[in-house]
C-alpha cells in the first residue's frame, strides 16, 4: 500500500531540528532523527487517512493525490509530539481530520478520476465471477 508521506517530506515541511526533537522522546541528547519513531508516526498517519478514505475510495489508491501529502505530514507531526503538541500543531491536526471527514462524507474530493480510483488489475490466475452451485444431498440424489 502506498504511503502518503516520508521522513524526507516531514523534514522538508517542518525542519530537521524539530523532527530530531519530536522523535527523541527517550533520548533528548540525540542529534539524529529516530527513524523507527518517525516510521511509526507515518504508518499511524497512513492508517488514519485510510480509515476515512475507505468509505469512498477503493484502496490502495492507484495514484496518491498531492493533497494528501500535507494532511499526512500534519497527522504524523501531531502523533510525534503527542501530549507535548503545541496549539498550532493541534490545530493543523484538527484541520487535517476535518478535511478527511469532509472527503468521507462527500463534501470534499481528492480529485481522483474513475480510472485512478480503480483497484489494480489482478496479476493473473483464477478469477471467479459467479457463485457456484452448492453440492447437497438433494442436488446429488439422482447420481
Amino acid at each position: 500500500m502506498p504511503t502518503y508521506a516520508s521522513q524526507a517530506d516531514m523534514v522538508s515541511r517542518f525542519g530537521e531540528s524539530e523532527m530530531v526533537e519530536a522523535t527523541a522522546l527517550n533520548d533528548p541528547e540525540t542529534t539524529e532523527i529516530v527513524a523507527s519513531v518517525m516510521a511509526d508516526a507515518l504508518a499511524d498517519a497512513d492508517a488514519e487517512i485510510n480509515s476515512y478514505l475507505s468509505t469512498r475510495y477503493s484502496l490502495p489508491l492507484a495514484e496518491v493525490p498531492r493533497i494528501l501529502l500535507p494532511i499526512a505530514c500534519d497527522i504524523a507531526r501531531y502523533r510525534l509530539w503527542k501530549e507535548r503538541a503545541s496549539d498550532a500543531v493541534g490545530e493543523r491536526y484538527k484541520a487535517a481530520v476535518a478535511f478527511l471527514k469532509d472527503v468521507s462524507a462527500g463534501r470534499a474530493a481528492l480529485g481522483i478520476t474513475a480510472e485512478q480510483d480503480a483497484p489494480p488489475a489482478p496479476a493473473g490466475g483464477v478469477q471467479i465471477t459467479e457463485a457456484c452451485n452448492r453440492l447437497t444431498h438433494r442436488s446429488l440424489r439422482d447420481w
